[in-house]
């Protein structure tokens, strides 16, 4: 199982393991590692658990509308890819959290993880330092030999740029969007334990460097949940309110300089899921599962494809239903911990604006925060 765990985390890295691969002249086996991490994690998963399977009534219920929608799935999308993919956008999360829930790892390897995580998180800084050192074209041309603006179409690794001010990166992720999620979720691993408590600075650095304000907006909601969720906090918070208050207006006029605050993209969103969006699907059960996302992919910009909004994705592929159930599930599975419950909140509300599951460190990251460590170093 913990093999299986340290390759998902390794599967993150985009650049990394394509630069690995890539020395045998095979580097598009790094699209495989994060698949068959998961089926070794599934597969170990079900030798070791499966006569002391712990199962709520949530995850009953869950699991049965999971296997009329992956049935529905089949009889959607007939390729195999499409199918691989829309279940890694759709299922893969829940699977992975309810397999980590039941999950003990000990202290010493949780300490690795967050060894390769800490590593991991130096190195992006370091590349997202070239990127401003060399340039985005001669970075490019370093990381594939080619430069191609956006989204590269044969290596899928993406250069873009926010208010025309700042470069996002792609780190050695992949995009900056993948690599914000890789930011945010670090910090809230590190955030578990005491050993860690300053390095994770450096992932909130590499946050905020990816320029990415659906992760911004989760880290925010997830601070300041976790932060008045103590009781003394609180208090002062409301005592300093005559302070906080006119702070908050001088902070809203900086950020406001650098476009920070712009909702010009929200629009073009709006606009996008308005008149460009045609999938006919049940508002109750979805039912055009596999007919978005990733799965029709073809090499051009299609508004289906991108969609740009987590819960429009589960709206169409699962319906209200489906979502409703999902919460369920996460909020079940984060009640005990003040911290979860904090994610999960600020996760919600960052689903509104960017197909979250789209990026494999979401997928690999989120899960891992369920995962029980002997002996845990605080209360999470």
């Amino acid at each position: 199982m913990f093999i299986g765990i340290l390759t998902q985390v390794f599967s993150t890295q985009g650049v990394l393991t394509y630069f690995f691969f890539n020395i045998f002249g095979f580097w598009e086996l790094k699209s495989v590692l994060h698949p068959l991490s998961f089926l070794l994690i599934l597969i170990v998963f079900l030798i070791k658990s499966i006569k002391r399977l712990e199962i709520s009534q949530i995850d009953f219920i869950v699991s049965l509308y999971s296997i009329f929608l992956f049935i529905l799935l089949i009889f959607n999308n007939h390729t195999l890819s499409g199918i691989y993919l829309t279940f890694r956008e759709v299922f893969m999360l829940v699977i992975l959290t309810f397999i980590y829930n039941q999950t003990m790892i000990s202290k010493r390897q949780f300490e690795i993880i967050l060894k390769c995580l800490h590593v991991f998180v130096v190195l992006n800084l370091v590349f997202v330092f070239l990127t401003y050192y060399l340039g985005p074209e001669d970075f490019m041309k370093m990381l594939v030999g080619r430069y191609q603006w956006g989204v590269d179409d044969v290596y899928k690794f993406q250069i873009s740029n926010f208010a025309s001010r700042f470069w996002r990166s792609p780190g050695i992720v992949g995009s900056s969007g993948a690599l914000a999620y890789f930011a945010l979720f670090t910090y809230i691993l590190m955030d578990r334990t005491k050993e860690f408590s300053k390095k994770k600075y450096l992932a909130l650095f590499l946050l905020v460097s990816s320029f990415t304000r659906s992760a911004f907006l989760a880290f925010i909601i997830y601070f300041i949940v976790n932060f008045l969720g103590n009781e003394r906090n609180l208090k002062r918070t409301l005592k300093m309110g005559k302070y906080l208050i006119p702070l908050g207006f001088i902070l809203f006029i900086i950020l406001n300089q650098f476009d920070i605050l712009s909702v010009k993209s929200i629009w073009i969103r709006f606009d996008v899921w308005l008149n460009r969006i045609d999938i006919e699907y049940n508002p109750l059960f979805g039912g055009a599962i596999g007919e978005m996302g990733a799965a029709v992919r073809d090499g051009t910009i299609k508004a289906e494809a991108v969609l740009d909004s987590y819960w429009l994705l589960m709206l169409f592929s699962t319906g209200i239903i489906g979502i409703f159930l999902w919460l369920l599930f996460f909020f079940e599975k984060s009640k005990h911990s003040l911290k979860l419950g904090a994610m999960i909140i600020g996760v919600i509300f960052a689903g509104f604006f960017i197909t979250l599951t789209q990026a494999i460190p979401f997928i690999v990251l989120l899960p891992m925060m369920y995962l029980k460590v002997e002996n845990d170093f605080k209360d999470t």
